[in-house]
């Protein structure tokens, strides 16, 4: 029998311990305990059934989260490290390995991987290695990713079993349906597992997340809104609310920096609620971080580390263990090797990494969820969406400020039981001030806007986003400056505050910006692309020039990996090896001289 830490209950254990071909669709809902049962069952199958845990199973999560929660159960019990994915670094990864770069957006790259899902390409081979396959948070996967995923199954033999497990509660993205080739909704999808594939329903019974009275109570209107017609559940969710401690308008925000209290998140429902927070957050000094989508999740710092003074293109295995034990925590030191070779893929070659491999699977964004680095912080600030998957000691849920949702949808039922369920301690609702503004997005990303005194409508703040610094390749003649930020970049914590400040103009005739910690330090430049939004917003305010501007409200997200053409980084003073560190900021930014 494996041995777990976490004593499994009965319910947990018939699906821990389920035979490798065994094909479950398991209905977990909220603090059931689904990170321990797929950490169990990974263990099971490795232990009791002999499969590979590197090649013969593979988890793919929407959540980063999730895996790293999967990792530390695993932490101590001897087993190689598995392959994790999101469902577009799936994608990407399978693009990759039919040897076409990945480009497009993710939603293009999905359908491609489709399609080559669908043909009968030999460079998909190495899926014939797998035995089992752990689809976590199956209620979200609709449109063109579950055609995706559905093909991964067609195309596997049907002795590969496979774990599926969601909640039809917590089904909340049926609206990016809109934007989607295909319309499959997630209980189309789930129908689909039971009846094409012949998955078993089976269902978690306990909750172990919730220990504060009003979670606790969380967990019984669960049961209570699955047995419910919408216009009733919405009547219970409604109800519910109204029993919860309400804050009334926050102005002050000072409860948040209370590190006894444990992890805080503030759930909003919508991009501009998150930066509306973000920016009362940062005004009063409190420390935190805007969650970020997962597909906007980059590259660990500790890639760039270890591969300086690299030249490749191939590096002996050898040099790359020296430069671990050299530079890496311990914690990392046993299954950073194995975490490169398992994302380059080159099973063959063994004794040597590729880096033109490594840096196009920075580069496009095609890295399992293990090799990149999550928004970690004391305070999270996060729409429900991005919260999936995540718990949290206490849970503040924002009321909307802005036009009325209809509250019977089940969609808006979903987000507000989601946003509710991801408390352990503490659950409660707030209101932020009120204010004369409202958002919209322009070029996917938001603008604040707001009225003037004669009525004219104009941007008063735009949103800067985890792209908008320069990530294509370091500023060149300037190794002095590049190898100085380096260095910062280093040492600086996420959550702290960032200002940008009008450094020169770029070849295209737009303001770049340099963004400087509070005591100074530099970290980065921004991005063409953030500096054309600033100019097509503010230009007009600045056509004397930009010396003398700043933007202020950032907050680091991130330090991460970037990677580009080896040539780029040794002419900017950084090293042969094409990668190399750079920040994530987010926050509202208005200019002001």
């Amino acid at each position: 029998m494996t041995t777990v830490d976490f004593e499994l209950d009965e319910s947990q254990r018939a699906v821990a311990e389920a035979p490798a071909d065994a094909r479950l669709l398991v209905v977990a809902g909220a603090g059931q305990g689904k990170t321990e049962v797929v950490a169990s069952r990974i263990a099971y199958l490795v232990d009791e059934e002999a499969l590979s845990a590197s090649t013969g199973i593979m988890v793919l999560s929407f959540s980063r989260a999730a895996v790293q929660a999967v990792r530390t159960r695993l932490a101590g019990r001897d087993i190689a490290t598995t392959d994790v994915r999101t469902f577009d670094s799936l994608a990407a990864y399978l693009i990759s390995q039919s040897g076409v770069e990945p480009v497009g957006s993710f939603d293009h790259r999905v359908r491609q991987a489709t399609k080559l899902l669908e043909s009968d390409t030999d460079a998909l081979d190495e899926l014939d290695d797998l035995e089992h396959v752990i689809l976590d948070e199956v209620q979200d996967l609709v449109g063109d990713r579950a055609e995706m995923v559905l093909a991964l199954l067609a195309r596997l033999d049907e002795s590969v079993g496979f774990t599926c497990l969601g909640d039809p509660l917590q089904g909340i993205y049926d609206f990016t349906l809109e934007d989607s080739h295909s319309k499959r909704t997630s209980s189309e999808f789930m129908a689909e597992l039971t009846g094409e594939f012949g998955a078993s329903v089976v269902a978690l019974e306990k909750n172990y997340r919730a220990r504060g009275d009003f979670p606790r109570a969380v967990v019984d209107l669960g049961h209570v809104v699955r047995d419910k017609s919408r216009d009733d559940a919405a009547q219970s969710v409604t109800r519910f609310e109204y029993t919860l401690p309400h804050s009334g308008e926050v102005m002050d925000w000072g409860f948040l920096d209370d590190p006894g209290a444990g992890r805080t998140a503030v759930l909003c429902a919508t991009n501009g609620e998150v930066l509306r927070v973000s920016r009362f957050l940062t005004k009063q000094g409190i420390s935190h971080v805007v969650r970020r989508p997962a597909q906007d999740f980059g590259a660990a710092p500790w890639i760039a580390r270890i591969f300086e003074g690299m030249a490749g293109p191939e590096v002996a295995r050898s040099d790359v263990e020296a430069a671990i034990e050299a530079k890496l925590d311990s914690s990392l030191q046993d299954e950073a090797w194995y975490l490169l070779k398992g994302a380059e893929g080159r099973t063959r070659t063994m004794q040597q990494l590729n880096l033109p491999r490594l840096r196009s699977l920075v580069s496009s964004g095609s890295l399992p969820l293990t090799l990149t680095e999550p928004d970690n912080a004391q305070v999270i600030v996060s729409t429900v969406h991005r919260a999936k998957g995540l718990e949290f000691d206490r849970v503040f849920f924002v009321h909307p400020n802005g036009a009325a949702a209809d509250m019977s949808e089940w969609p808006v039922i979903r987000q507000r039981y989601v946003a509710l369920s991801r408390a352990r301690d503490e659950v409660a609702v707030i209101d932020v001030p009120g204010q004369w503004s409202w958002f919209e997005s322009r070029d996917n990303r938001q603008r604040e806007r707001k009225k003037s005194k004669q009525g004219k409508k104009y941007t008063f703040a735009i949103e800067f986003g985890p792209r908008d610094v320069r990530d294509t390749s370091p500023v060149p003649n300037d190794a002095e400056r590049q190898r100085a930020m380096q260095v910062e970049l280093t040492k600086v914590r996420s959550g702290a505050l960032v200002t940008g400040v009008f450094d020169s103009m770029s070849p295209d005739g737009v303001p770049i910006f340099v963004l400087r910690t509070a005591s100074g330090a530099e970290l980065g430049v921004t991005s063409d692309r953030f500096g054309n939004a600033l100019d097509y917003e503010f230009g007009y305010r600045f056509r004397d020039g930009w010396d003398g501007v700043a933007i202020d409200g950032l907050r680091l997200v991130s330090v991460e990996t970037a990677a580009c053409d080896p040539h780029l980084t040794e002419a900017a003073g950084l090293g042969p090896s094409g990668f190399w560190l750079v920040p994530r900021v987010l926050g509202l930014v208005t200019p002001e001289r």
